[in-house]
């Protein structure tokens, strides 16, 4: 009975979607991955309450593997959007920055150093301090400098710096 779900054609294992198929399974608890088109139990598929049957369209597993490729395809945006969800549980406001205001952070020198190295976006305001994730709120820093600035204003950074050295 296992072998008869496991179909690469839904047609042939189901007779009448909901109901009995002709060897006696009730069909009701399986669902047809659209990306895979293997019949899976419910149980293989995350809810989408919108939905017709309640269910996503494709298992698990093939959602695991579209958002897989997804982040290594998108690195720049997949990091967007962690950085928005960490402004999400802080309470604060996501402002939309443009996609050439982004370009030109990215193709900027670091206000730090000066260095073209690995750019990333820096909040002068910390968004763990109450900053706000805008185009107004973003420099342009290298990695190294990011790092070591960490969650600081811009002032306590400079005074570890000039400790440091």
């Amino acid at each position: 009975m296992a072998n008869m779900l496991d179909f690469k054609n839904p047609s042939t294992a189901l007779t009448a979607w909901g109901t009995t198929n002709y060897i006696g399974v009730d069909m009701s608890q399986y669902k047809c991955c659209n990306t895979c088109n293997q019949i899976l139990p419910l149980s293989s598929y995350n809810k989408r309450p919108g939905s017709l049957d309640g269910f996503r369209y494709a298992c698990k597993s093939c959602e695991s593997n579209r958002a897989k490729k997804w982040k290594k395809d998108n690195p720049e945006k997949f990091r967007e959007y962690l950085s928005g969800r960490k402004v999400k549980a802080n309470g604060n406001v996501i402002f939309s920055i443009l996609p050439k205001d982004l370009k030109r952070l990215y193709n900027s020198c670091c206000v730090y150093c000066g260095s073209n190295e690995n750019i990333t976006q820096d909040h002068v305001i910390p968004i763990s301090r109450g900053g706000h994730h805008s185009i107004g709120n973003l420099v342009p820093a290298c990695l190294s400098c990011n790092s070591r600035k960490q969650k600081r204003f811009i002032t306590e950074w400079l005074l570890v710096q000039k400790r440091g050295n």
